[in-house]
C-alpha cells in the first residue's frame, strides 16, 4: 500500500461508521480497535475529512498462516464493507486479495495486526484445556499460562470442562473401543 492515497465515498462511509462506533463503544475492546483502524485509515488517507476526493480502488493482498486467519481477514473485509474476497491463493503461498480504497486496506491490515495474535492465542489455550480435559495426564500437570490474562485463563477452563464432558473421555473411562 502506498503511503498517502485517494479516497473513496466508501473510505468516508467506512471512516464516520469506524469513529460512530468508537465513541459509542468508548473504553471497551471494540471501541479501541475502532479508533485504532479509523487513526489508521486518516494516517494513509489524510484527506478522509474533506468533502471532495478522487476515487480510486487498488487490490491488496493478505497472507494468513491458518484457516483461522484466513476467515478472520475474510470477516474484517465483510466487517469493513471491502467487497468480495477476489481470489483465494491455496497451497503454500496462502493469500487473499480484495479490491478497495486503500484506507480501507490500511483499516483491514490495522484490524488483523491486532486480532490474529489473540484469536491465535485464544485458540492456543482452548486447544490445551481441551485436550487436558478429554485426554488427562496421570502427573495432574496443571495447565501453565505465559501471561496473567483472565479471560485467556477463564477459556481454557472453559474448553478444559467442555473436554470433560467429551464422548471420547467416557468411551475411555467406559473401557470402549
Amino acid at each position: 500500500m502506498s503511503s498517502t492515497a485517494t479516497l473513496t465515498d466508501g473510505a468516508r462511509r467506512r471512516y464516520s461508521a469506524l469513529r460512530a462506533r468508537e465513541k459509542d463503544q468508548r473504553g471497551t475492546p471494540e471501541g479501541d480497535l475502532c479508533k485504532s483502524m479509523a487513526d489508521r485509515m486518516l494516517e494513509v488517507t489524510p484527506g478522509l475529512a474533506d468533502s471532495d476526493a478522487e476515487y480510486a480502488e487498488v487490490v491488496g493482498r493478505y497472507s494468513y498462516k491458518n484457516e483461522h486467519e484466513e476467515r478472520l481477514i475474510i470477516r474484517i473485509g465483510r466487517f469493513l464493507d471491502a467487497g468480495d474476497v477476489l481470489v483465494r491463493v491455496g497451497s503454500r503461498a496462502r493469500a487473499l486479495f480484495f479490491e478497495t480504497d486503500a484506507a480501507t486496506h490500511a483499516a483491514i491490515e490495522q484490524a488483523f495486526s491486532v486480532l490474529a495474535p489473540r484469536m491465535n492465542r485464544l485458540l492456543d489455550v482452548t486447544w490445551v484445556g481441551f485436550v487436558s480435559g478429554c485426554l488427562p495426564i496421570a502427573s495432574g500437570t496443571p495447565i501453565e499460562y505465559q501471561d496473567d490474562e483472565d479471560d485467556m485463563e477463564d477459556a481454557a477452563l472453559a474448553a478444559m470442562n467442555f473436554g470433560r464432558s467429551s464422548e471420547v473421555r467416557k468411551a475411555i473411562a467406559r473401557g470402549d473401543s
